[in-house]
């Protein structure tokens, strides 16, 4: 039920719109109606502050986005830091939507890394582009790459080049030092014995 309400928002899947007129840019009309309702949003802001310009820049709400600076720095590297705004949409819901409509109308995203995303032209031919990049992964490293010192190990590994010297001192002369237990042994037993037959 709770899953159910979560996602209550989420419309039915697109069945596909008339195509629009100038293929530059995506019509108002199909877009998912969570993203339509936000843009509406954005939009009703601008204007309620006098602004109504021809072009808007709008915040992608796949990604994350920074915010203002904060006034300490980093006490490892020393750098600014900043606040960051999560994505208003999760990747969970990222990817319903993903399934349920075309790629390509959609912002780009890391689920969805479209290489040249196409603007929106709302309803009364305002143009609506997507704000931020999808920062891409960095390749992965392996433990070693790169360091000039090595891990330290385990003691175990740390000490086992001595241990193995030491092993190898020591059965040099194990034959010389077997030979010569044995001959003790059948000294002892020599003089264990009673001098007497009976």
């Amino acid at each position: 039920m709770a899953a159910r309400r979560a996602y209550s928002s989420l419309p039915a899947p697109h069945t596909g719109a008339g195509p629009s007129l100038n293929a530059r840019f995506i019509p108002a009309a199909d877009l998912p109606k969570p993203l339509f309702r936000r843009i509406a949003s954005q939009l009703a802001h601008l204007r309620s502050q006098g602004k109504d310009p021809a072009t808007v820049s709008i915040p992608n709400p796949f990604l994350l986005h920074r915010a203002r600076q904060r006034q300490d720095v980093s006490a490892l590297t020393g750098l600014e830091r900043f606040y960051w705004r999560k994505p208003q949409f999760s990747a969970r819901r990222q990817k319903l939507l993903l399934q349920q409509y075309d790629p390509s109308i959609l912002p780009p995203s890391p689920l969805n890394p479209t290489a040249e995303p196409r603007p929106i032209q709302w309803e009364d031919g305002t143009v609506i582009n997507w704000q931020g990049e999808v920062l891409e992964k960095a390749a992965k490293q392996s433990p070693y790459d790169g360091r000039k010192v090595m891990f330290k190990g385990h003691i175990d590994e740390r000490n086992k080049p001595q241990k193995v010297a030491d092993r190898q001192e020591r059965m040099k002369g194990m034959d010389k030092r077997i030979a010569a237990w044995r001959k003790s042994k059948a000294d002892d037993k020599i003089r264990a014995r009673p001098s007497l037959p009976f």
